[in-house]
């Protein structure tokens, strides 16, 4: 192990810009100074991490990660299937409901929610720089028995909120066999 230590160094002292008849820097004060040849190439290279990751940032902001909130709860008590959306800023014409109802007993219903609001951003006197569209698109399989066709949805102060009838069926029948 000593020895193949020893190699390494030689071979790295020997490719120095002293050993290779060029000029040393100011900053050297050693023919081959390691540590401030590793701490600028590490700089160079961290500097050059943090102007991609700034390029990264700005053309991630301009995509929208994270959409409204959405919460669903089936409350069997109530027999009863909900779904909660946040769309604060959004306005009630701006929003859909669709339903997609399969034919056959076994399949299940997708609830799919649209909605969209209007963005205008302005410069700091007030003036109008620029106007986006923000859309938002979420879609659910209900689960068995939830009845998306009896449906209600109503929308307050930035949340819709969709109800529908549960419908559990018994997963178990008994079945009687009489003994001959």
């Amino acid at each position: 192990m000593e020895k193949k230590l020893l190699v390494i160094t030689i071979t790295i002292l020997l490719s120095s810009p002293a050993y290779a008849g060029q000029p040393v820097s100011k900053e050297e004060k050693t023919p081959w100074n390691f540590s401030a040849w590793l701490s600028e190439g590490f700089q160079k290279t961290m500097d050059r991490m943090e102007q991609e990751f700034e390029k990264l940032k700005q053309e991630f902001s301009k995509i929208k990660l994270f959409g409204p909130q959405v919460k669903t709860h089936e409350d069997k008590e109530k027999k009863q299937y909900n779904i909660e959306v946040k769309l604060s800023g959004y306005q009630k014409e701006k929003i859909s409901i669709a339903l997609d109802v399969p034919k056959g007993k076994e399949k299940q219903q997708i609830m799919t929610i649209t909605a969209s609001k209007e963005i205008i951003e302005k410069d700091p006197a007030g003036k109008k720089i620029e106007t986006k569209e923000e859309k938002f698109e979420w879609s659910e399989t209900l689960p068995k028995g939830a009845n998306g066709q009896k449906a209600t949805a109503q929308f307050k102060d930035g949340i819709l909120l969709i109800q529908m009838p549960l419908e559990i069926k018994e997963q178990v029948e008994t079945v009687t066999i009489t003994v001959r």
